[in-house]
């Protein structure tokens, strides 16, 4: 089946090594810094020790390393595929009324952006509000407002630029990529999600926080990109992934990752929170499934 998000892809050139080009200049530069950060992380605490430097280090880590990928997959795009950013954006028409060619400000649906980050953070909230009152003691109060504004204002710088590359790649470049080769869009969305959730790995500090990471990540891949097939745009999941990220990063942080976030809270049972994490995005899924089934069965 056919969709019009999917097919912007007919744009460009699309052979293979441009393909491979792309994602190793793009995407891996990233994984290839986080790796990096890693191993200077590890000497930089043994040498310091300093939560606060961490946190600083670590944003500042983002930031360059998805700078430089978003970077990358712009100039690889226009260079290589012949083709223009907005491509992985939407398909909105670029041309004005009286045929000029829009800007990128205009071509870009806000509306759908805000909608999604504020729907997103709804769920968030709705979702951490049973877990807290399954699990009270699990949650400890930690706002310090000269850390938490520390935090907000490294979020805002790094954040942001992380998310979008991540959604411009992930359910712009990939999903776009793949259904050259592949016609079913569940397929295609099962794979760069699966491709997604590998992504976060390194995320976790033991293997079972990294399998966690891995889980969490490919199920709301999902849903980001059914979204974002549904709405021929990445506007609503880029939203909804920053939504995400502002609460993991700013309000609600581990045990061992709570410098500046408003509450701290530890994981008493993985595989408790493995089901209840499951239940809850099947019944997002389902609420979707409810409110555009008749676009959800023609994909």
């Amino acid at each position: 089946m056919s969709n019009k998000f999917l097919d912007n892809v007919k744009q460009g050139k699309n052979d293979f090594w441009r393909y491979v080009v792309t994602f190793i200049m793009s995407f891996g530069v990233a994984e290839f810094v986080s790796v990096f950060y890693l191993i200077i992380f590890i000497v930089f605490q043994a040498l310091i020790g300093n939560h606060e430097s961490e946190v600083v280090t670590y944003f500042i880590i983002i930031f360059f390393s998805f700078s430089i990928s978003a970077i990358f997959l712009l100039i690889f795009l226009e260079v290589l595929h012949k083709r223009n950013i907005m491509s992985l954006v939407n398909n909105v028409e670029k041309y004005d009324v009286y045929g000029r060619v829009s800007s990128w400000t205009v071509r870009i649906r806000w509306n759908r952006f805000f909608k999604g980050f504020l729907i997103w953070s709804i769920f968030i909230i709705i979702i951490q509000t049973i877990d807290f009152l399954l699990y009270p003691l699990d949650y400890t109060w930690n706002l310090h407002l000269t850390s938490f504004f520390s935090l907000f204002l490294l979020f805002l710088i790094a954040i942001p630029i992380q998310v979008t590359f991540e959604e411009l790649f992930f359910r712009g470049y990939l999903n776009q990529g793949l259904s050259l080769k592949i016609k079913n869009p569940i397929i295609i969305i099962s794979i760069s999600s699966l491709i997604f959730g590998f992504a976060h790995f390194f995320n976790g500090d033991n293997l079972l926080s990294m399998v966690l990471y891995v889980y969490f990540a490919f199920i709301v891949g999902l849903i980001w990109s059914i979204v974002t097939l549904l709405d021929n745009g990445i506007e609503w999941a880029t939203g909804a992934h920053l939504a995400n990220n502002f609460f993991a990063f700013v309000i609600i942080g581990g045990e061992m990752n709570n410098f500046g976030t408003l509450f701290s809270v530890k994981t008493s049972d993985p595989i408790a929170g493995i089901f209840f994490s499951t239940v809850t995005f099947l019944a997002f899924l389902i609420i979707l499934l409810i409110y555009k089934k008749d676009k959800i069965l023609k994909l």
